[in-house]
């Protein structure tokens, strides 16, 4: 260890922060501080710190796979203001989640915001909050309804849509959990609806095909296609 090395004093980062803050509040109850300062030393920190490190690994993985293809170069990404935003960003709603859809969804975004064709920071950052705000249903039934396995009516433009009416059996098929949670899941579709990513109409007189006699359908908009393909990861993981 050098010099400089020996006397620099450590930095805490964000999360070190928060956690230093909350372990701070607990302790100043009466009594109970202690203990429950404690327990949460015990039961908390160390779930922190694992997904942490898991989320670290993971993430530098992806990005020397990318690296070792030549999508990036590591030395210019630490000048890359739009990606420093994305990992911390995407960071944060990792240590909020457990879920494998959903932080395969982020590292993927991670991994995307490097090359240089990435969307734009407020873009990537609309879609972070979606990933973060969704659960891994919302992700899942977004996948389905862009990829159908049966019932589906392709488009020349290359998407897809299908009929409310054969969406239950579809989705039930396909998702065996959800059978008979056919409130839950159209709930699900409507929020990806609400959030631009999904079109739902009687009839759509826009594209190529219409749907048939004006039965309610489903498509996946050309933003849910680029969300989509923002948190999708593009390369061979067989490379390491």
């Amino acid at each position: 260890m050098n010099e400089k090395e020996k006397y620099k004093v450590p930095m805490c980062d964000k999360k070190d922060i928060i956690l230093a803050i909350t372990h701070a509040g607990i302790g100043s109850i009466p009594y109970l501080g202690v203990a429950a300062a404690e327990i949460f030393n015990l039961i908390i920190t160390p779930s922190l710190e694992k997904r942490r490190t898991k989320w670290m690994v993971e993430v530098a993985e992806a990005l020397r796979i990318i690296e070792q293809q030549n999508k990036i170069i590591f030395e210019e990404l630490s000048q890359n203001e739009t990606f420093i935003n994305s990992v911390l960003h995407a960071s944060q709603a990792a240590m909020r989640t457990n879920r494998k859809e959903k932080l395969k969804a982020l590292r993927n975004a991670v991994v995307n915001s490097a090359l240089p064709n990435s969307p734009d920071d407020d873009t990537q950052q609309i879609f972070l909050n979606l990933v973060d705000t969704f659960t891994q249903i919302h992700l899942k039934i977004l996948k389905f309804l862009k990829n159908p396995p049966q019932g589906g009516i392709p488009l020349k433009t290359g998407n897809t849509y299908i009929h409310l009416s054969a969406l239950p059996d579809a989705i039930e098929q396909t998702y065996p959990e959800l059978k008979g949670r056919y409130d839950f899941y159209y709930q699900i579709i409507k929020d990806l609806s609400d959030r631009g990513l999904v079109k739902m109409s009687a009839s759509d007189t826009t594209h190529d095909m219409a749907t048939m006699q004006g039965i309610p359908s489903t498509q996946v908009t050309g933003l849910g296609a680029e969300f989509l393909a923002f948190i999708e990861f593009h390369f061979d993981e067989g490379q390491k």
